[in-house]
């Protein structure tokens, strides 16, 4: 990722930051954040939100480096793709399911931070901090064809489950 306005058009000042991010989340149930704009951005944008209890969702895309706790210490769930959650936790495979989890747990660290893993063809699994799982299926391409643009792939993935998770399933 090559930053540009996403990196280098954010105020200086953290009260004028606020109070712009404060006005453009107004009462929104889901704020879906991801880590192509400064870090410092998102956690205004993730304490703004959570002011209002809005569900926070970060896609880890941008970035294959661990999030900050202090980061996922403001958000609900963290939406790393297999590559994005091998590098968040230093994890040298992500083979099985237990694998994934493991790494999953690692990446949100001591926080209550759920973890959802995109896995390609494998699907995704949800990790939640302690307990169980969740599977979801990934979906079988019809024969002949494949698929276009695995980026715009787990981006409609992220924004189905925030609007699921808008809309109380």
């Amino acid at each position: 990722v090559v930053g540009g306005a996403n990196v280098d058009d954010w105020p200086e000042n953290d009260e004028v930051l606020a109070r712009e991010l404060r006005e453009a989340i107004g009462n929104a149930k889901i704020v879906l954040l991801q880590r192509e704009v400064p870090e410092r951005v998102n956690i205004h944008a993730a304490r703004e939100a959570k002011k209002h209890n809005a569900v926070v969702i970060l896609d880890a895309g941008g970035s294959h480096s661990a999030v900050s706790l202090e980061l996922l210490s403001l958000i609900d769930y963290v939406a790393p793709n297999e590559n994005e959650l091998q590098g968040m936790a230093n994890a040298q495979s992500l083979a099985t399911d237990d694998d994934v989890i493991h790494a999953a747990r690692v990446a949100g660290g001591n926080t209550n931070v759920k973890v959802l893993v995109t896995l390609g063809a494998r699907g995704a699994l949800l990790v939640p901090p302690q307990g169980e799982p969740i599977r979801i299926k990934g979906m079988t391409l019809p024969s002949g064809t494949s698929e276009v643009d695995a980026t715009a792939a787990g981006d409609t993935f992220r924004g189905a489950f925030a609007v699921a998770l808008a809309e109380g399933r």
